[in-house]
């Protein structure tokens, strides 16, 4: 998908070379060739996201319940109704509102809880065959993720096991870690900058800045996963799934 909708971009900047190679430009020809590269920037963006957004799971494993069905839907509906009632009726702690808002609330819970359990005793024949149609490794890690208990989780840290204590120490040590070492050498870093910055005009162009495909390509693919996404809401996973066609496209912009 993105190899079919980054072709065009790439036909956009390649006609843009061959138009500004080598010439000087005046600042009316600078502005429009600023514009041009901007708008394929913000192209690139969006093809990058749309196409994450068509065929990339945005949920967790356990998100989509199947057990989840009109009966549900029918209680929940009658729940909600009976709670509006007792709200408006003033919340009353007697009476046939009271009674009908903890009745109605209580069948739609114990019917949830009866459904839950059908998730690790009831298979569905939409399961049963997603699961014949992938192949060995594929089934195994669909198999786990669906159908094996969750991992345990830490239950102490540097010997603490109370939850309030554990809390206490995280406080303690992130104000620390997050704070300049004195603060007389920030206030000195930050008058260096502040004397540097307006004289301030970036660093000369030389032929070590020369890149090329390859190594766009090779910066990506090294680049370490798991990290936020910038302002554009892309991270690297966008740009390592991408079409290859992608570090050509950066390369040239």
């Amino acid at each position: 998908m993105t190899d079919q909708q980054l072709r065009p971009l790439l036909d956009r900047v390649t006609n843009l070379e061959k138009v500004f190679s080598g010439a000087n430009f005046d600042l009316l020809e600078t502005r429009e060739l600023i514009l041009n590269v901007n708008n394929i920037y913000d192209g690139i963006v969006k093809v990058l996201g749309d196409c994450a957004k068509q065929t990339v799971p945005v949920h967790r494993k356990h998100f989509y319940k199947f057990w989840l069905n009109e009966e549900l839907e029918c209680l929940k509906q009658e729940s909600i109704d009976a709670h509006t009632m007792w709200k408006h009726a003033g919340k009353p702690r007697m009476g046939q509102i009271f009674v009908r808002c903890r009745t109605t609330k209580m069948i739609y819970k114990k019917c949830i809880k009866e459904c839950q359990k059908q998730e690790t005793s009831v298979y569905t024949n939409d399961f049963y065959e997603a699961l014949l149609a992938k192949q060995s490794t594929a089934f195994w890690k669909c198999w786990r993720a669906k159908l094996e208990p969750s991992k345990k989780t830490v239950g102490q840290v540097n010997g603490l096991t109370d939850g309030k204590e554990i809390v206490e120490l995280f406080k303690e040590y992130f104000p620390e870690a997050c704070s300049p070492l004195t603060n007389k050498g920030n206030a000195s870093l930050e008058d260096c900058y502040n004397r540097k910055r307006p004289t301030c005009c970036g660093t000369p162009w030389s032929d070590d800045m020369l890149f090329d495909v390859e190594l766009v390509d090779s910066v990506i693919r090294c680049s370490s996963r798991g990290k936020a996404a910038g302002l554009d809401s892309l991270n690297v996973e966008h740009l390592q799934y991408g079409h290859p066609a992608l570090p050509l496209l950066l390369t040239k912009l």
